[in-house]
């Protein structure tokens, strides 16, 4: 067994490297061009966050995001075991499917916990039980018109659109029964392509919030210059 997994961090690290898969940890460690914890910290919202709900924001998203590094490690690794036969499952196609599936519930929760350092620039503050992702980004531009031409606020926007459409809900049903019936619902394989492509989509997503950072911090720098 010890040799088991020497064999599989070593896997995981190769896949790192070949696939460029970054992470918040590692920023910290970087050049410093992507300094964004003491810039976050800095932040109106970080003591309202703290005070109140003893919440440290910058913790749980490297945590959250470490998460999403490992799951999108285990999609890669696992893509390529699985298998299309009918008969009794192979193993690899439920860990490569859950594994999609955790990753995608971890990205929606990461930019849950982003709405709620957004939350504390609305004008009227949502709820916590109502602060959500997309109602949040929509409501900043109602609340600040000239968000509109920012350039920081219209990546929000566009992101909130591609994280509406992993759609987890649809991804849990639809493809959970593709991977138990192990082969495409149709002749053409489009259903089977499809669920081969998340993994690229999930590192795309991961390129988001590791890579476009500093989008997240030049926007909370501009809220905290509008409130």
């Amino acid at each position: 067994m010890k040799d088991f997994y020497h064999d599989l961090n070593s896997a995981y690290k190769q896949l790192s490297i070949k696939h460029k898969i970054n992470n918040l940890e590692s920023v910290l460690r970087g050049d410093g061009s992507k300094d964004y914890w003491s810039r976050l910290a800095k932040g109106s919202y970080f003591e309202k966050l703290f005070t109140r709900y003893k919440y440290h924001f910058l913790y749980e998203i490297i945590g959250l995001q470490s998460q999403i590094h490992f799951g999108i490690l285990n999609c890669l690794f696992y893509r390529d075991l699985i298998s299309t036969e009918r008969g009794r499952p192979n193993v690899w196609n439920h860990r490569f499917t859950f594994m999609i599936e955790s990753t995608i519930h971890g990205i929606y929760s990461y930019w849950n916990r982003v709405a709620l350092v957004l939350n504390t620039y609305l004008k009227k503050p949502k709820d916590l039980k109502r602060v959500y992702f997309a109602t949040v980004v929509a409501q900043l531009v109602v609340d600040y018109p000239e968000l509109a031409q920012d350039q920081h606020y219209q990546w929000l926007q566009n992101l909130k659109d591609a994280v509406k459409d992993l759609d987890r809900n649809e991804f849990a049903h639809n493809n959970s029964l593709i991977m138990q019936n192990f082969l495409p619902t149709d002749q053409n394989f489009s259903d089977f392509q499809g669920l081969m492509a998340m993994t690229d989509l999930l590192l795309q997503h991961n390129n988001f919030i590791v890579d476009e950072i500093n989008h997240l911090v030049d926007l909370v720098e501009k809220l905290d210059k509008l409130i």
